[in-house]
């Protein structure tokens, strides 16, 4: 069945999670949607965009290649933490599906572009553990200024930046140094912006802008085809589960593996208001909560033997998503 053929590693494997993502981008790798540009609060975004001109495949083909690096590093990122086996492509899989789930974030946009630098911070992270002071500073730095570069491509994920605070103290590298650091690398690139507009820009209004967008709060309103809410209702149901299952077995794990799950269940819960700060797509927003929501499905269903109701459920919801995509 299609899970047990992912918990291995071979070319076949990686073949045929690459033709799944085509499976599901199919319709808009022919046809993109119409691009849209966002305001100047995102630099990132807007330099790549910039760079993209009005050429919707080109967007469209970067975003694919985006969700197949975040598969790819989602993938890696759990295997060192060894949340995965060494010859598992689950995370990857599920990663693929959570971010292929419906039509509005077939394309490019802020919050995918931010998802990845968040991915390399989580990377750094989880490299703390039971290293010394040196190489915990130098993650953290880098963590710092990768969260830095999230905040560049999407301005709420500024607030990533509790999870290397979290993860120091559920690590217990309390070092008031490593602290101290975090906030440098979290700073420096905001500096050489605020620097770069204080030149050749005007401030003033960026800071307006910077203001009103977190200021302001728009009203959730949510009209997706009908067969997103029960994609969403998929979901829901595997993440209570697999919630479920880390927590009740959390004791039959080693600290390395507990503590990593604990921070990452952190992750989770800073996740879940990004929502409010979906003034472009309320959908899109929701990517970031699919980083720990991989993992936790992927750690349970690499944990169990799989039954042919989650098979069949799992089948269920990538036929879902093809029709969600392809028929909306």
């Amino acid at each position: 069945m299609l899970i047990k053929f992912f918990k291995q590693s071979y070319l076949q494997q990686f073949i045929a999670l690459f033709a799944i993502q085509v499976f599901l981008w199919g319709k808009y790798l022919i046809s993109p949607q119409p691009l849209d540009i966002h305001n100047r609060i995102h630099p990132i975004y807007g330099l790549i965009m910039n760079f993209v001109g009005d050429n919707q495949w080109t967007a469209t083909f970067i975003a694919f290649l985006m969700v197949a690096l975040g598969a790819v590093l989602i993938n890696v990122i759990m295997i060192k933490s060894e949340l995965a086996p060494k010859n598992s492509l689950i995370p990857g899989l599920i990663f693929i599906t959570l971010l292929s789930q419906g039509p509005s974030i077939l394309s490019l946009y802020p919050e995918l572009i931010s998802v990845i630098f968040i991915l390399l911070a989580i990377d750094r992270i989880m490299q703390c553990y039971g290293e010394s002071d040196i190489l915990v500073i130098n993650n953290i730095l880098s963590a710092g200024l990768f969260i830095s570069l999230a905040a560049f491509s999407y301005l709420p994920a500024i607030w990533f930046m509790l999870i290397i605070w979290i993860a120091m103290f559920i690590f217990r590298q309390l070092s008031f140094r490593i602290w101290v650091i975090s906030i440098i690398g979290l700073m420096l690139p905001f500096m050489y912006f605020a620097a770069y507009n204080y030149v050749f820009d005007k401030p003033v209004e960026i800071f307006r802008e910077l203001l009103n967008y977190y200021g302001f709060i728009d009203q959730i309103l949510l009209k997706y085809p009908d067969p997103t809410y029960i994609i969403w209702g998929i979901i829901a149901l595997f993440t209570i589960i697999s919630l479920l299952y880390s927590l009740t077995h959390l004791n039959e794990w080693n600290v390395n593996v507990r503590r990593k799950i604990i921070v990452l269940l952190w992750l989770l819960i800073i996740t879940l208001p990004m929502g409010l700060y979906g003034h472009e797509d309320f959908l899109a927003s929701q990517v970031f909560q699919m980083i720990p929501i991989t993992v936790f499905v992927s750690f349970y269903i690499s944990s169990i033997k799989i039954k042919k109701w989650q098979e069949a459920v799992f089948l269920l919801f990538l036929i879902l998503v093809f029709l969600n995509n392809h028929l909306y």
